[in-house]
């Protein structure tokens, strides 16, 4: 089975495009605070655990230039942060 690496530079710039699409189509206050927690958590853990963890965070790329849009599929993204921060 191949290895897929990012490094943690572009995993922290790709984490980043997808945390602002997060918030800024955050549907509720409650919407955008609960992404704003999650974000927090997952930024504390530093860029290197987010290279690690890319592949589960879907964050191989950034969020902004995807096929299917954040805005469109934000409980899809969500439940990969969150996943990646149980494990």
């Amino acid at each position: 089975m191949t290895k897929i690496t990012i490094t943690a530079e572009a995993a922290e710039k790709n984490f980043n495009s997808l945390a602002a699409l997060l918030i800024s189509t955050a549907a509720s206050d409650k919407a955008r605070a609960f992404a704003e927690k999650i974000i927090a958590q997952v930024r504390a853990r530093g860029a290197q655990w987010m290279a690690d963890n890319a592949v589960a965070m879907q964050i191989l790329d950034a969020a902004d230039g995807r096929f299917c849009p954040v805005a469109d599929n934000r409980n899809y993204y969500m439940a990969k942060l969150q996943t990646a921060l149980a494990a």
